[in-house]
Protein backbone atom coordinates (compact mmCIF):
# COMPACT_ATOMS: atom_id res chain seq x y z
CA UNK A 1 0.00 0.00 0.00
CA UNK A 2 2.75 2.20 0.84
CA UNK A 3 3.76 2.56 -3.04
CA UNK A 4 1.75 5.16 -3.13
CA UNK A 5 4.54 7.33 -1.40
CA UNK A 6 7.10 6.27 -3.79
CA UNK A 7 6.77 9.30 -5.67
CA UNK A 8 3.42 11.44 -6.15
CA UNK A 9 1.84 10.60 -9.09
CA UNK A 10 -0.27 12.77 -11.40
CA UNK A 11 -3.49 11.33 -12.58
CA UNK A 12 -5.59 12.98 -15.29
CA UNK A 13 -8.43 12.36 -17.97
CA UNK A 14 -9.38 14.94 -20.62
CA UNK A 15 -10.72 17.45 -18.59
CA UNK A 16 -9.25 16.84 -15.03
CA UNK A 17 -5.51 17.03 -13.28
CA UNK A 18 -5.00 14.97 -10.21
CA UNK A 19 -2.11 17.08 -8.87
CA UNK A 20 -0.05 18.02 -6.13
CA UNK A 21 -1.12 20.74 -4.41
CA UNK A 22 1.60 23.70 -4.52
CA UNK A 23 1.73 27.16 -2.81
CA UNK A 24 0.38 28.40 -6.63
CA UNK A 25 -3.27 27.16 -5.20
CA UNK A 26 -3.09 28.88 -2.01
CA UNK A 27 -5.59 31.67 -3.29
CA UNK A 28 -8.23 29.29 -4.47
CA UNK A 29 -7.43 26.98 -1.04
CA UNK A 30 -8.27 29.79 0.46
CA UNK A 31 -11.38 30.18 -0.94
CA UNK A 32 -12.80 27.02 0.02
CA UNK A 33 -11.33 26.71 3.22
CA UNK A 34 -12.93 30.29 4.35
CA UNK A 35 -16.23 28.77 2.84
CA UNK A 36 -18.57 27.76 6.29
CA UNK A 37 -20.75 25.70 3.60
CA UNK A 38 -17.96 23.47 2.60
CA UNK A 39 -16.72 23.35 5.41
CA UNK A 40 -19.58 22.41 7.51
CA UNK A 41 -18.97 19.00 6.54
CA UNK A 42 -15.30 18.77 6.90
CA UNK A 43 -13.74 17.47 9.74
CA UNK A 44 -11.12 20.42 9.70
CA UNK A 45 -11.18 23.91 10.49
CA UNK A 46 -12.43 26.71 8.59
CA UNK A 47 -9.29 28.88 7.87
CA UNK A 48 -9.96 32.52 7.32
CA UNK A 49 -5.95 33.86 6.23
CA UNK A 50 -3.43 33.01 3.51
CA UNK A 51 -0.98 32.13 6.15
CA UNK A 52 -2.61 29.43 7.56
CA UNK A 53 -3.07 27.92 4.35
CA UNK A 54 0.31 27.78 3.31
CA UNK A 55 0.82 26.25 6.62
CA UNK A 56 -1.94 23.53 5.61
CA UNK A 57 0.37 23.25 2.85
CA UNK A 58 3.02 22.43 4.47
CA UNK A 59 1.00 19.69 6.70
CA UNK A 60 0.14 18.01 3.28
CA UNK A 61 3.52 17.91 1.98
CA UNK A 62 4.80 16.55 5.28
CA UNK A 63 1.78 14.04 5.36
CA UNK A 64 2.96 12.47 1.93
CA UNK A 65 6.82 12.43 3.20
CA UNK A 66 5.51 10.77 6.18
CA UNK A 67 2.88 8.48 4.82
CA UNK A 68 0.48 9.38 6.99
CA UNK A 69 -2.21 10.97 3.87
CA UNK A 70 -1.86 11.93 0.28
CA UNK A 71 -4.16 14.77 -0.95
CA UNK A 72 -4.04 15.84 -4.57
CA UNK A 73 -5.62 19.07 -5.78
CA UNK A 74 -8.22 18.50 -8.46
CA UNK A 75 -7.62 20.38 -11.29
CA UNK A 76 -9.22 21.85 -14.52
CA UNK A 77 -7.08 21.23 -17.38
CA UNK A 78 -8.59 24.39 -19.75
CA UNK A 79 -7.93 26.65 -17.43
CA UNK A 80 -5.21 25.08 -14.88
CA UNK A 81 -8.05 26.32 -11.64
CA UNK A 82 -7.85 24.43 -8.46
CA UNK A 83 -11.55 22.84 -7.89
CA UNK A 84 -11.06 20.83 -5.13
CA UNK A 85 -9.26 18.59 -3.51
CA UNK A 86 -9.10 14.26 -3.03
CA UNK A 87 -7.34 12.59 -0.03
CA UNK A 88 -6.50 9.50 0.96
CA UNK A 89 -5.94 8.61 4.34
CA UNK A 90 -6.13 6.54 7.50
CA UNK A 91 -4.48 3.66 6.05
CA UNK A 92 -5.07 0.08 7.29
CA UNK A 93 -2.01 -2.27 6.08
CA UNK A 94 -3.62 -4.70 8.37
CA UNK A 95 -6.66 -4.94 6.72
CA UNK A 96 -5.55 -3.46 3.10
CA UNK A 97 -8.00 -0.59 3.81
CA UNK A 98 -7.80 3.00 3.23
CA UNK A 99 -10.08 5.91 3.47
CA UNK A 100 -11.21 8.45 0.40
CA UNK A 101 -11.87 12.22 1.41
CA UNK A 102 -13.22 14.63 -1.47
CA UNK A 103 -14.03 18.65 -1.45
CA UNK A 104 -14.93 21.25 -3.79
CA UNK A 105 -15.12 24.82 -4.19
CA UNK A 106 -18.85 25.84 -3.32
CA UNK A 107 -18.91 27.44 -7.21
CA UNK A 108 -18.28 23.84 -8.50
CA UNK A 109 -21.08 21.91 -6.23
CA UNK A 110 -23.60 20.33 -8.76
CA UNK A 111 -21.04 19.83 -12.21
CA UNK A 112 -20.18 16.08 -12.07
CA UNK A 113 -16.71 16.86 -11.42
CA UNK A 114 -16.00 14.60 -8.38
CA UNK A 115 -18.00 12.37 -10.28
CA UNK A 116 -15.47 11.65 -13.32
CA UNK A 117 -12.17 12.77 -10.53
CA UNK A 118 -12.55 10.47 -8.05
CA UNK A 119 -12.80 7.36 -10.16
CA UNK A 120 -9.48 8.35 -11.37
CA UNK A 121 -7.96 8.04 -7.70
CA UNK A 122 -10.18 4.71 -6.97
CA UNK A 123 -9.00 3.16 -10.88
CA UNK A 124 -5.21 4.21 -9.46
CA UNK A 125 -5.43 2.78 -5.88
CA UNK A 126 -7.20 -0.49 -7.34
CA UNK A 127 -4.53 -0.57 -10.03
CA UNK A 128 -1.25 0.09 -8.10
CA UNK A 129 -1.83 -1.01 -4.46
CA UNK A 130 -3.29 -3.98 -2.87
CA UNK A 131 -5.80 -1.99 -1.20
CA UNK A 132 -9.13 -4.33 -1.07
CA UNK A 133 -11.31 -1.56 0.64
CA UNK A 134 -11.90 2.00 0.37
CA UNK A 135 -14.14 3.49 2.52
CA UNK A 136 -15.60 7.05 2.74
CA UNK A 137 -16.95 8.20 6.17
CA UNK A 138 -19.72 10.75 5.40
CA UNK A 139 -21.64 12.84 8.23
CA UNK A 140 -25.58 12.09 7.51
CA UNK A 141 -26.66 15.45 6.58
CA UNK A 142 -24.08 15.65 3.76
CA UNK A 143 -26.71 14.23 1.04
CA UNK A 144 -24.46 15.83 -1.44
CA UNK A 145 -20.95 13.09 -0.33
CA UNK A 146 -24.00 10.06 0.28
CA UNK A 147 -25.64 10.43 -2.93
CA UNK A 148 -21.62 11.02 -4.74
CA UNK A 149 -20.74 7.69 -2.92
CA UNK A 150 -23.51 5.84 -3.87
CA UNK A 151 -22.66 6.42 -7.44
CA UNK A 152 -19.30 5.75 -7.36
CA UNK A 153 -20.68 2.49 -6.35
CA UNK A 154 -19.85 2.65 -2.91
CA UNK A 155 -22.49 0.32 -0.34
CA UNK A 156 -23.66 1.53 2.71
CA UNK A 157 -21.71 -0.16 5.53
CA UNK A 158 -22.46 0.98 9.33
CA UNK A 159 -23.25 4.11 11.10
CA UNK A 160 -20.33 4.93 13.51
CA UNK A 161 -19.58 7.58 15.90
CA UNK A 162 -16.66 9.71 17.15
CA UNK A 163 -15.03 7.98 20.30
CA UNK A 164 -13.94 11.81 21.74
CA UNK A 165 -17.39 13.14 20.63
CA UNK A 166 -20.50 11.05 20.33
CA UNK A 167 -22.92 13.46 18.47
CA UNK A 168 -19.98 13.23 15.85
CA UNK A 169 -22.01 9.83 14.07
CA UNK A 170 -20.61 9.13 10.33
CA UNK A 171 -22.25 6.99 7.92
CA UNK A 172 -19.38 4.74 6.23
CA UNK A 173 -19.50 3.67 3.13
CA UNK A 174 -17.77 0.78 1.61
CA UNK A 175 -16.15 -0.16 -2.16
CA UNK A 176 -14.22 -3.62 -2.41
CA UNK A 177 -11.65 -3.52 -4.98
CA UNK A 178 -10.87 -7.24 -4.80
Amino acid sequence: MYSLFNEFKEIESDKYLLRKIAYSDSRDILEMYSDEDVMKFNSGQKISYIEDIIKLIDIIDKGFEKKWFIRWGVIEKSTNKYLGDLALHHFDENENKVQIGYMLKKAHWNKGIMSEAAPLLINHVSESTPVQTIEAHIYPQNTASIKLAEKLGFKFKELSSDDKDKNKVRVIYSMKLR
